[in-house]
């Protein structure tokens, strides 16, 4: 008997131990331990503030509805590879409806750690839907990107939230979410579904949208469908594209479908299309606003065939607050307004503060009409800085420390921008966030010494002539640039339009680079590769200093062929290359043919007009038929303390003045140095001329 007790009791001491080996095997998993709260089951923490709850897998975060007043933080990212994803997030998770929002009123805080959530997915028919149905104004959400989301709801459908009284702060949305039923408003919107509150309680901010946003009723929005209540949505964008396809009144915007009293949106921005399939207002902010909207743009397409469209907002009213804002996206609709659509037809008209849209890329009005409080610009005007700044008459726009705008010294143009967010590099592809309307001017470069601005077509040199501010820069040819040989085909002033045979500004040809009475010389280098300039016209017979360059100041130009030229020179120093080079401007191996007429006598050459002030001109020449009254040659009219070396000049050079001072390779020198060059230069005129320099001084 002793025996068998004895075997008993030891059998009971090996199952014992058998059982408390499965539980401690049980309770380690992916080489963490998971810590038992209840029902509730974490990687780590207490779920303090101090101490969240770590949510490293879908079960994990699942569990987050069991202790909605607790903190959370997530440790990695969750796709549809991690653990649990089948049973909590997939399409036939929880028998086909996805994933299911957590909690009726969230009132913790969730820290997504810069972790992404992707692949999340909802089919539910009903209200409060996203990762969240809804964030108490004791909450926070923060840190956490939601990629390739696909969200389907009655009502109040986000990604982040259905709706939401606490603060979102630096979430992403990306992927699809639709509203599909709904018995009055589909609140639906790339963040959150609804933003209302009071008192400030309710804010987004640092966020962004990229999601398409569908609602088959009223208010949807990039980033929300509706704020109100004192709500706000601050530093945050939407690129999605943003639709509405209600038969009843409603509204579509770019940040938010609508807009109440006492909430703002301010530092924000929306470039998706936004198509209002129904009658719901639409903007390329809000579609219908009676709060305040500041700093901020949209860039957008704006469709609403039945309802009220705006480039910024849909429709207004007389609480309505717009300040620092502009819209350039093209307009369409019942009514419309390249800023605002309307105002509601029984209430006055809102505050509209040093705001503007584009009236060529919107397709409504001219520059200079009043929309409602704004100002139509034409696009040059929305990229010049001055439309912000020196033109207003109130406080200008501060590009100190809100908004920034590419200027023509940097070789490109934009419409302003706001410094609150990063943007892709200018030459970026694909190009993920552009800087709005960018334009570059050249093929590459940043007009360095080390980088020089590059020039490869004829539009790219006509941008150089009409851009003073980079007439300081350093440039180098990269092609052969040949312009039309009929001078009526070729936008000289690059305008847009062909003006030249209506006696436009494209009949006067190319403007020089660089002037005598203008916005200053040529101060930087060109290098033109051993490419060529053909067929370059200029006809300034009334201008100072006309040549492909008209006055170049301590500049270097070399390597640079120009075939075929036709310039008609005026006042004072005409040449192919250049009208006046001075202030010890080095020129060097440059060659030039073509004709050159001038009716004045003050220095005109083939190559340069006048050379002064220790310049130097080295190893180049022309071939050039040069007419003039006087100071007249072949290569160089007037030489002034400069030098010459191993040049040369052929052609004809002809006069029918009386005295009139020509040579084959120098007109007048004074006090100038001229080595190793030679002229075979024809020389014709009523007083006869020097065959290689007429006229000396000493």
């Amino acid at each position: 008997m002793n025996k068998f007790y004895l075997s008993l009791i030891t059998l009971f001491i090996l199952m014992l131990s058998q059982l408390a080996a499965q539980t401690t095997h049980s309770a380690n998993t992916d080489n963490h331990t998971l810590h038992a709260q209840g029902s509730r089951s974490f990687a780590g923490g207490d779920g303090s503030e101090n101490n969240p709850y770590q949510v490293t897998s879908w079960q994990e975060l699942d569990a987050v509805r069991n202790s909605l007043s607790d903190h959370f933080i997530l440790m990695q990212d969750l796709d549809e590879h991690s653990p649990g994803y089948d049973d909590f997030a997939s399409s036939s998770a929880n028998d086909g409806n996805g994933w299911e929002p957590i909690g009726n009123s969230f009132s913790g805080a969730f820290n997504g750690n810069n972790k992404t959530i992707s692949g999340l997915t909802i089919d539910r028919n009903v209200n409060g839907v996203g990762l969240f149905s809804e964030i108490a104004n004791s909450a926070k959400v923060e840190n956490l990107a939601l990629e390739n989301v696909n969200i389907k709801g009655r009502e109040r459908v986000a990604g982040i939230t259905g709706e939401n009284l606490g603060i979102i702060d630096n979430c992403h949305v990306s992927g699809s979410i639709e509203s599909n039923t709904g018995t009055d408003f589909s609140n639906a919107g790339g963040i959150a579904g609804r933003n209302s509150g009071s008192d400030g309680e309710a804010v987004i901010k640092n966020s962004s949208s990229s999601a398409t946003v569908t609602g088959n009723k009223r208010a949807i929005g990039g980033i929300t469908g509706v704020t109100r209540d004192g709500a706000s949505i601050e530093n945050s964008f939407s690129t999605g594209s943003i639709t509405g396809n209600s038969s009843s009144s409603g509204r579509v915007g770019g940040i938010s479908g609508s807009l109440g009293g006492n909430s703002m949106i301010t530092n924000s921005f929306a470039t998706g299309p936004i198509t209002s399939n129904g009658n719901l207002h639409a903007g390329g902010v809000v579609g219908r606003a009676g709060g305040t909207v500041e700093e901020s743009f949209a860039t957008g397409m704006v469709n609403a065939p039945n309802a009220a469209a705006g480039g910024l907002v849909g429709r207004g009213n007389e609480n309505l607050v717009v300040n620092n804002s502009y819209a350039v996206g093209s307009v369409s609709g019942a009514t419309t307004g390249g800023f605002i659509g309307k105002f509601a037809d029984d209430q006055s008209i809102g505050t509209i503060i040093n705001s503007f849209w584009d009236v060529e890329t919107s397709g409504i009005g001219s520059a200079g009409d009043d929309n409602l409080g704004a100002t139509g610009k034409t696009t040059a005007e929305m990229k010049d800085k001055a439309t912000f700044t020196t033109e207003l008459s109130a406080d200008s726009w501060d590009f100190q420390d809100t908004w920034q705008i590419k200027e023509p010294a940097t070789g490109f143009i934009s419409y302003p921008y706001l410094q609150a967010f990063e943007y892709d590099e200018p030459d970026a592809d694909p190009a993920v966030m552009p800087i709005p309307g960018i334009v570059q001017f050249f093929a590459g470069g940043d007009g360095s010494v080390e980088t020089p601005f590059q020039i490869a077509t004829p539009e790219q040199l006509i941008t150089l002539s009409n851009t003073p501010e980079v007439w300081d820069k350093h440039f180098e040819q990269t092609d052969n640039i040949i312009f039309n040989s009929d001078p009526a085909q070729v936008d000289w002033n690059g305008d847009g339009t062909l003006d030249y045979d209506t006696g436009g500004d494209d009949a006067y040809g190319f403007r020089p680079i660089g002037e005598i009475d203008g916005d200053g010389p040529f101060t930087g280098s060109y290098h033109g590769g051993g490419f060529k300039i053909e067929n370059l016209y200029i006809n300034r017979s009334s201008s100072f200093a006309v040549g492909l360059f008209g006055l170049a100041s301590s500049a270097h130009i070399e390597d640079l062929l120009i075939e075929n030229a036709t310039v008609e020179g005026g006042i004072a120093g005409a040449g192919i290359l250049a009208g006046v080079v001075n202030d010890e401007t080095n020129v060097a191996d440059v060659f030039v043919s073509g004709t050159l007429t001038s009716g004045q006598i003050n220095g005109v050459g083939g190559l340069i007009g006048q050379v002064q002030e220790e310049s130097i001109i080295s190893d180049s020449g022309a071939d050039v038929v040069v007419t003039a009254p006087g100071n007249t040659g072949g290569l160089v009219g007037f030489l002034d303390e400069s030098t010459i070396d191993n040049s040369r000049s052929s052609g004809q050079v002809a006069s029918d003045a009386a005295a009139p001072r020509l040579g084959g390779l120098v007109g007048r020198a004074r006090k100038g140095t001229i080595n190793q060059s030679k002229s075979a230069a024809a020389v014709t005129s009523n007083d006869g001329g020097g065959g290689y320099c007429r006229r000396t001084h000493r």
